[in-house]
């Protein structure tokens, strides 16, 4: 039998050193100025992207 972990996700506010014309959310796009953007990482693959609130477990699952 394979053993695997499931991954470990951060949630945060969107680091300010993040590029401005690349802060959309990866599932839909939406980068509108009043849309609430969320960083998700995948601690055990250092994988990170920007996810609007309605798609974080969408992107969430998409970083492994």
């Amino acid at each position: 039998m394979h053993n695997r972990t499931s991954p470990t996700y951060d949630i945060t506010a969107v680091p300010t050193d993040w590029p401005p014309e690349e802060r959309c959310c990866l599932e839909c796009g939406n980068s509108e100025p009043d849309v609430s953007l969320l960083a998700v990482l995948n601690t055990g693959t250092n994988k990170q992207a920007l996810a609007c609130s309605r798609h974080i477990e969408w992107v969430a699952t998409n970083l492994d």
